[in-house]
């Protein structure tokens, strides 16, 4: 390697940009302040709720990658199911979202939530700020409502109900998370680094630590998902080894 290098920089106004580019959504162009006494269960009912269902998530979504229907007029937004799930720093609020479009479709997408409190998380600049919903309040504290697949405790808390085969018992349904009988965890779920993964667009992807890959699928409908029950099938049934094994 030579001592010395230098190198040609041009400042290009109209050209393609790389395969590997991806812009980020455009942050809502104000934040509406949601009070929440009751912290994240506030939203599950009262006021809260009506404010997300009648103008606030019909304001996000068509802004996000996942959201199928950019294209389309939303006519209206109802949750669908809403349970909260996790404790401490990984609690989390998992919402089932339909979008009723026009022409009488409709389209229900998974959608959790978490507060990431202090007001810096609502300041200009912020890397949040895309994937934010509202501003909440608690008291004197302020912070954003965000997509809880930007942070790490969506992941890990979901890892460790799926490890410990957990069921909850919800107001619209029953949520169960089940793992294969095949797979144990080698890394430590609360020091292990939880990133996202490459760009997202209909299904989000993150990273826990080398040993887990999580796909959360984004546009919900009735049925096992083909690829879950073809995953499950070569890890649990079959034993096949050259594919990623199915960890739950």
């Amino acid at each position: 390697v030579q001592p010395y290098g230098f190198y040609w920089f041009l400042l290009a106004e109209e050209v393609a940009v790389p395969s590997w580019h991806s812009d980020a959504p455009e942050p809502q162009p104000e934040f509406v302040t949601l009070v929440v006494p009751k912290g994240l269960k506030s939203l599950l009912d009262g006021k809260g709720r009506g404010e997300l269902e009648d103008g606030i998530l019909k304001s996000f979504m068509p802004y996000q990658r996942w959201f199928a229907a950019k294209n389309a007029d939303i006519a209206g937004i109802k949750i669908e199911f809403g349970e909260l799930v996790g404790e401490g720093q990984d609690e989390h609020l998992l919402l089932g979202v339909t979008a009723d479009l026009g022409g009488g479709d409709r389209q229900t997408y998974l959608l959790p939530l978490d507060a990431a409190w202090g007001e810096e998380n609502i300041g200009h600049g912020n890397p949040l700020l895309p994937y934010t919903v509202a501003e909440v309040r608690k008291g004197p504290r302020l912070g954003a409502l965000c997509d809880a697949t930007h942070g790490a405790g969506f992941a890990r808390s979901t890892l460790k109900a799926m490890l410990a085969d957990r069921t909850v018992e919800g107001e619209g349904g029953t949520l169960r998370y089940r793992h294969s009988p095949t797979f144990t965890l080698e890394s430590d779920l609360d020091t292990v680094a939880i990133q996202r993964v490459g760009v997202e667009q209909s299904n989000t992807s993150i990273m826990i630590g080398q040993e887990v890959i999580m796909k959360a699928y984004r546009q919900l409908a009735e049925g096992v998902h083909p690829e879950i029950e073809v995953g499950r099938f070569l890890t649990d049934v079959a034993g096949f080894q050259n594919t990623p094994p199915l960890v739950g």
